[in-house]
């Protein structure tokens, strides 16, 4: 199976995609958070409801008449009790402080959920991506899979750690007011839940064009991102074909649309809030138009009497106008929110779908190790030692003992046919490499010489057919030790961020200063490992730019001499280096692949004239096989490429 390469990062999710990537998430983070969430939603709900008290506190001071009963005129000159004010005052900043304190610890826990989530999903990712096969990422392009591990996980911190909590809040704000106010008077709480309603269509109109404009953004910044790749990539070919100003022109282009659509997710995004706001406001003077309707012209005998019919008082107005204040506010954030829980869990889904695909699969049994002979036994020796010989170790069998055979290193395929996307790229290919031969694979570009390789290695699986090592089927052997007893040099060598000596011991287990000494010196490396500052410790960055490519080829060869494999392949290794530095590598290669089966792939036939066997391949099939001499007598397919090679 493979990543799936579209745009489906822009694309919306339907409902039922939200939802199962919602419940998905929540399970994952439940699973390990169980309290830590629980305890957010109690302090959440502590930090609300003291919030929301105290916004009730000014119209009970009047509505229970603690300081003065005013639905009595008979007490309108009642005594001010400053005992009970200074109660009411030292709960309501007490109410207060536990809101705050509850707010700032569950914003904390949230943090530290949201950056374990983050991590652990990152690490899951990359775990996964290691142990997927190689021919999964055919077509992939690297930028796109690496906006699984950046902008798609971003969105979901932001989610977690921001929107989730703030969601909860503001559904606990407006949950509790709609109880409250229906409490107080039912009339006003008509009024509020009309303007929700206003509030509500607004958002959902401007919420669907502000999600359209900002999927547009994303694709534009996507657009504009790779234009300025290539041409930065290509700057070399723009400026020899005097291109400069229409490549400027086309990133004015891309970069004017990009502004249009940035300027339309701007707006819908910002004009939400400010409209819900209003609506709310609009709500707010009707509450308070209302009430000094009610103080100005109802006499205080007409006030108890409207309480008694429609629950109306200011002190209820009073309190009311304290929730009309707020209840626009959540209702507001929560149709802000809905764009970055959309994009958040569009992103968590793209996540889900690549940990979806499956992983390789690895059946086999037999492992590679190393072992000494003595008394007619096989004794297991670390791979590290310099000393004894690689055996392939088969599974206990019935007498509970290990069988053990020593690795040669002869490869043959079966009647092997490979498809790729429908399409037969190997057809029928059968030969054998016996134990330290050279096999070279020559043909034009597709022709399948790289695919033999691949499916040598298991980057790729057989279709039909089968291959044998030592004449082990190497589905029989564990992709592990299989992929241990190979050594790989690529057109393009890859060096990582680390010490020259790290990139050549890499994959192996300990270190052996002398044989380090040995591979670098048989890799013409070490006059120009001594002429570096630091020498072996000395840090290649950037996949070792500071590097020549001739360089990084003699580090390639060094760290597969290195790893002593029995079977070595070289894919066109030489290709990207000049005449001069090419010689220079040949000599190091000759001297790796001495006594080892070798499987050379080449652009230069002048490289494989020495080779034991050469393979021609055309669309998929072997056309000849022989040597060097006996292809160019025969005078075929093989004797046209070398003239043409020659002519070249």
């Amino acid at each position: 199976m493979r990543i799936q390469s579209t745009n489906a990062k822009f694309e919306q999710l339907s409902s039922k995609d939200k939802k199962s990537t919602f419940k998905r998430l929540f399970r994952i983070i439940w699973a390990e958070h169980k309290l830590s969430l629980l305890l957010v939603g109690f302090l959440i709900i502590l930090s609300t409801s003291g919030m929301l008290y105290n916004q009730v506190f000014i119209g009970q001071i009047i509505y229970q008449g603690l300081l003065v009963k005013v639905n009595d005129a008979a007490d309108r000159t009642s005594a001010f009790d400053y005992q009970k004010f200074q109660l009411i005052i030292f709960g309501s900043a007490t109410l207060f402080l536990v809101a705050v304190l509850s707010g700032f610890a569950a914003n904390r826990i949230m943090i530290n959920v949201t950056y374990k989530v983050i991590t652990k999903l990152r690490n899951d990712l990359y775990k996964h991506v290691q142990n997927l096969a190689v021919q999964t990422f055919d077509g992939t392009a690297k930028g796109k899979l690496l906006a699984h591990f950046t902008s798609d996980i971003d969105t979901l911190k932001q989610f977690l750690s921001k929107s989730f909590p703030s969601m909860i809040q503001s559904s606990i704000v407006i949950f509790v007011a709609v109880i409250v106010m229906f409490v107080f008077s039912w009339i006003l709480a008509l009024i509020m839940l009309v303007s929700v309603i206003f509030i509500f269509l607004s958002a959902y109109f401007i919420g669907k064009q502000s999600s359209k404009a900002f999927r547009n953004k994303q694709q534009k910044i996507g657009e504009i991102t790779g234009f300025a790749d290539e041409n930065i990539a290509g700057l070399k070919t723009i400026k020899m074909f005097n291109q400069e100003n229409d490549a400027i022109q086309q990133y004015q282009n891309h970069n004017a649309e990009l502004a249009k659509q940035n300027f339309r997710s701007e707006f819908f995004s910002n004009i939400i809030f400010p409209v819900a706001q209003n609506i709310g406001n609009i709500a707010y003077a009707i509450v308070v138009l209302v009430g000094a309707l009610i103080t100005i012209y109802v006499s205080p005998t007409a006030q108890a009497n409207l309480w008694s019919i429609i629950g109306l008082t200011i002190g209820t107005i009073i309190s009311f106008t304290q929730f009309a204040k707020s209840f626009s506010g959540p209702i507001s954030t929560m149709t802000q929110n809905a764009n970055i829980i959309i994009l958040a869990l569009a992103g968590t889904k793209r996540v889900f779908d690549l940990l979806d695909v499956p992983v390789e699969i690895d059946e086999g049994k037999i492992k590679l190790v190393k072992v000494e002979e003595a008394n007619n036994h096989y004794i297991e020796i670390p791979m590290s030692e310099n000393y004894g010989k690689y055996a392939w170790k088969f599974p206990k069998s019935s007498d509970r003992k290990c069988q053990y055979k020593f690795v040669e290193g002869k490869i043959e395929f079966r009647n092997v046919w490979f498809k790729y996307q429908d399409h037969w790229t190997l057809r029928d290919i059968s030969f054998i490499a016996n134990a330290g031969e050279k096999v070279a694979l020559v043909g034009a570009t597709g022709a399948g010489k790289t695919t033999i390789v691949n499916l040598i290695t298991r980057f790729y699986e057989v279709s039909k057919g089968d291959i044998f090592y030592d004449d082990i089927n190497i589905k029989d052997i564990e992709k592990a030790s299989l992929r241990k007893s190979i050594g790989y040099i690529l057109q393009e060598a890859h060096l990582f961020t680390d010490t020259v000596k790290n990139n050549i011991i890499y994959g192996t287990e300990g270190i052996d200063d002398y044989l380090l000494k040995n591979v670098t010196e048989a890799a013409n490396l070490n006059t120009h490992i001594n002429k570096m500052q630091d020498e072996y410790e000395t840090i290649l960055v950037n996949s070792g730019s500071n590097l020549s490519q001739g360089q990084k080829q003699l580090v390639a060869i060094a760290r597969a001499n290195y790893k002593n494999p029995p079977v070595l392949i070289l894919d066109e290794a030489t290709s990207n280096i000049d005449t001069h530095t090419e010689h220079i590598v040949n000599n190091a290669m000759n001297r790796l692949i001495e006594n080892r089966t070798s499987f050379i792939i080449a652009h230069r036939l002048s490289t494989i004239v020495h080779a034991d066997k050469i393979l021609v391949l055309k669309e998929g099939e072997i056309i000849e096989n022989g040597s060097h001499d006996e292809l160019m007598n025969s005078k075929g397919a093989y004797w046209k490429l070398w003239e043409n090679n020659k002519q070249k």
